[in-house]
């Protein structure tokens, strides 16, 4: 049985008047708290574009990217990316892909071909191959050094080893995202609860959970998935010309790529693909939230090159959440796994984004108090962003039965 817990939007007030300083000292701490409340006790209290928001501000008042991955510092055995591990630019609209395509062309590139692939929910690693051998896997970490997790990513996967066809080739990096299955999320719950423990409450959670353990043989073997998406190092007398052309290369060395995927996409065709992949994506196997856009031509790519947070020929696709109602059917304590107790209603199952959801955190007392939730209550689910749930909470979204 699959379980997640859904978060509730807590509206973050601006602290109006406060000098530049304060703001910023009150936003690395938010942030620093969010990440921890997402990546280790597993109960996320705002939605990705809540998140997004505050670390735009910071960006804004410090003129640095905020990287999530920073909470990854206190971890040892790093190791500096051969090239930063990016982020990618997000579109919502038409108008944001207008303004992306007008971006481009500002800088003297007029893309007409375009490769649309999904936006998988994972972990982002960056497999090394030194003379066909993996040497290292990394996390994304900070985007410029990341958490080597070589032996948790052979043990959980089927990433290879050993490349036969590498072994001619002094080094070569693999980009992509290690990712679980609606039936491989349920299988790692089903472990958990073996081990009298909680489940973990969304894919991305389970996969980041699994690679922070360090006994490694209490892992359960071949449990996740891994798709290869880029290629950042590879020998100079091979050049793709196409990102097309990169992913059919990485496929014949035995990588599984995105699927599905669309190639030499005309610009004109690219929201026609959006909006059809907009249904396409309930009914595959795997959780995402949108689609990942890029310029086909790798020489075009180079020539546009990238920001410092993000390349200038790529963006993701975001699609607005899901919303269902359902009602609470009772509500327990739950203690984390750093001793936080956290209140937790168990509701009426509902469907999202092909998931059932049963389980809701609350978060504290205080929202429930404040809220008059209680069993029998009509709530609102949505699943923001695709991928980061959360309860609407406002006259019409709560009400007595």
């Amino acid at each position: 049985m699959i379980r997640f817990l859904i978060t509730i939007v807590i509206c973050v007030a601006h602290c109006g008047g406060a000098a530049a300083p304060d703001r910023v000292a009150w936003l690395r701490g938010e942030l620093n708290r969010h990440d921890r409340l997402y990546w280790e006790e597993l109960s996320p209290e705002i939605s990705d574009s809540e998140y997004d928001a505050l670390a735009a501000e910071w960006r804004d008042l410090t003129g640095r990217q905020w990287r999530a991955g920073d909470i990854e510092a206190e971890w040892t055995d790093r190791v500096a990316h051969r090239t930063p591990m990016l982020s990618l630019e997000k579109l919502h609209t038409e108008v944001d892909w207008h303004r992306f395509l007008g971006r481009m062309e500002r800088r003297g590139v007029a893309p007409e071909r375009f490769r649309l692939e999904p936006k998988y929910d994972g972990v982002a690693l960056s497999l090394v191959y030194k003379r066909g051998e993996l040497a290292y896997a990394l996390t994304r970490g900070d985007g410029r050094e990341g958490r080597v997790v070589t032996a948790n990513v052979l043990r959980v996967s089927a990433i290879p080893e050993i490349i036969p066809a590498l072994q001619n080739w002094q080094v070569v990096e693999v980009r992509g995202e290690l990712y679980a299955t609606l039936a491989q999320f349920e299988r790692i719950n089903d472990w958990r609860s073996a081990m009298k423990a909680h489940p973990y409450p969304l894919p991305r959670h389970a996969v980041a959970a699994l690679l922070r353990v360090n006994d490694i043989g209490t892992l359960p073997e071949k449990t996740v998935s891994f798709v290869a998406f880029e290629l950042r190092s590879a020998p100079r007398h091979w050049e793709p010309e196409s990102q097309s052309e990169t992913i059919q290369w990485l496929e014949s060395l035995g990588f599984a790529v995105p699927k599905p995927s669309w190639e030499h996409l005309a610009k004109d065709e690219v929201l026609k693909k959006v909006s059809q992949f907009a249904e396409l994506r309930h009914r595959l196997n795997y959780p995402t939230d949108g689609l990942v856009i890029k310029v086909e031509a790798r020489n075009q790519q180079e020539q546009l090159g990238h920001t410092a947070r993000a390349p200038r020929w790529a963006a993701a696709w975001k699609y607005p959440g899901e919303t269902a109602v359902t009602e609470i059917q009772s509500i327990v304590e739950s203690t984390g796994a750093t001793g936080r107790i956290t209140p937790v209603a168990h509701i009426r199952p509902v469907n999202l984004e092909g998931v059932t959801v049963h389980r809701v955190s609350l978060h504290s007392r205080q929202i429930v108090e404040n809220h008059g939730l209680q069993p029998g209550s009509i709530i609102r689910i949505h699943l923001g962003g695709g991928i980061v749930p959360a309860i609407l909470l406002d006259q019409k979204a709560v009400t007595g039965k």
